[in-house]
């Protein structure tokens, strides 16, 4: 039988996480070189697919997703864990989708 650890590491989608992460930490050199103190970053898995919206009803809790929130979990404990500020705010452009805002 499965542990707990083991079948929460098997609920996640670890390809997911390894992308949003990427995604956040080249925002974050394009920014840092520019000399800015944070990034905003709209174009990501969580934040601008065909999926994005399910992360938002998550985030908002509209629509509890205890996967979604473990993903959303692992990417801030990555970035807060190297020190960063990190937020997320509604995307007005969209109304139904988040921005994670990290600042340094």
């Amino acid at each position: 039988m499965l542990t707990a650890d083991q079948a929460r590491l098997r609920a996640r989608n670890d390809i997911v996480v390894y992308n949003e992460v990427k995604a956040i930490e080249l925002a974050i050199l394009t920014a840092a070189a520019a000399g800015a103190l944070d990034c905003t970053i709209v174009v990501s898995t969580m934040t601008n697919s065909g999926t994005s919206p399910l992360y938002y009803a998550e985030w908002s809790g509209a629509q509890p997703n205890d996967v979604l929130r473990d993903q959303m979990a692992q990417v801030i404990t990555n970035f807060t864990k190297l020190g960063y500020s990190v937020e997320r705010k509604t995307n007005i452009n969209t109304g139904n989708t988040f921005q994670w805002i990290l600042a340094w």
